[in-house]
């Protein structure tokens, strides 16, 4: 069972958030991080002052001035094959494409696995053509006694049957490829990735008042109410995905371990969900919040281990 600790220095005896107590920068990026490399003990809460952030920090991302320019960078710099931020704002798609950049600084493997970043609406609206193309041509080839109307029109049936079903209080989504030869999973490959919402992602004021409102409510951990720790949230699938960290006993043994209750309080609500939200949480937590709680911490030693083998 685990103990959850909390620091009357950091808390606010309750387990709450005190944010006066955490400066931050224009960006919303927290500035009270210490100037030692080593992992430091805070009373009851530990502190990876340098570790992972700093691994993360060693090359500057330079913001994209259009959304033009932020698909190009993704494409050329990140090595996506697909990425479109229609209907994205610029700060968002900025902030999307910096934490992907760190990703892959910290964990290369990940590229293999980042075919699509963007919209997810734009995704869909991808996805849902190359279904209808590849549909079409199915039917056309076997029965062109229909005609190409009604190819067309069941193509296109088909297709709306196939494409991505999301609910639109998801803020951001990460889709992992699929090992099998199928031309369809080959379609749906194309756009595994990293993708936001564009009902959230229109609008930063939108977007950080909602997920602010989370933290609050602890559905989301705390110290992770900006728009970068819900990208963080997803590159923490996409490290699961690459480390197979869902499967790391280390990390079932960790999760098995905590009651749901104790996960709520000491990590978040959402992270009650499956082990996958577990690590994506935890990792959230570990690179956001400057003193990441007991639960986040070990997450993070677990990711950082994997990550150095």
């Amino acid at each position: 069972m685990e103990t959850i600790k909390i620091d009357k220095d950091l808390m606010n005896g309750k387990g709450e958030w005190n944010e006066k107590d955490h400066p931050r920068d224009e960006k919303g990026r927290f500035t009270d991080k210490g100037n030692s490399n080593t992992i430091k003990k805070h009373n009851n809460l530990y502190v990876d002052i340098y570790g992972i952030n700093d691994i993360m920090n060693l090359e500057a991302f330079v913001p994209a001035k259009t959304i033009s320019q932020a698909e190009e960078y993704a494409k050329n710099k990140l090595g996506v094959q697909i990425c479109s931020y229609k209907g994205i704002e610029l700060d968002i798609a900025n902030e999307l494409n910096a934490v992907v950049q760190q990703g892959i600084i910290l964990c290369p493997k990940i590229k293999e696995n980042l075919n699509f970043i963007g919209s997810l609406n734009e995704l869909n609206n991808l996805y849902e053509k190359d279904l209808i193309d590849f549909y079409f041509q199915q039917f056309h080839s076997s029965v062109p006694q229909l005609g190409n109307d009604r190819c067309l029109n069941m193509a296109k049936a088909f297709a709306e049957r196939l494409k991505i079903k999301f609910d639109n209080k998801v803020y951001a989504i990460s889709y992992k490829k699929i090992n099998m030869a199928d031309e369809r999973v080959k379609i749906y490959n194309k756009y595994a990735g990293v993708s936001i919402n564009e009902v959230w992602g229109k609008d930063k004021n939108i977007i950080l008042a909602n997920v602010k409102k989370d933290v609050e409510d602890r559905w989301h951990p705390q110290g992770c109410d900006t728009i970068k720790s819900i990208f963080d949230h997803e590159i923490g699938h996409q490290l699961d995905y690459a480390l197979n960290l869902r499967n790391n006993k280390h990390m079932i043994n960790l999760y098995n371990s905590i009651s749901k209750f104790n996960k709520s309080v000491g990590l978040s609500m959402y992270s009650n969900y499956s082990i996958k939200e577990f690590i994506a949480e935890g990792w959230t937590e570990y690179i956001n919040n400057p003193y990441p709680r007991d639960i986040a911490m070990k997450i993070g030693k677990i990711i950082k281990k994997e990550l150095e083998s």
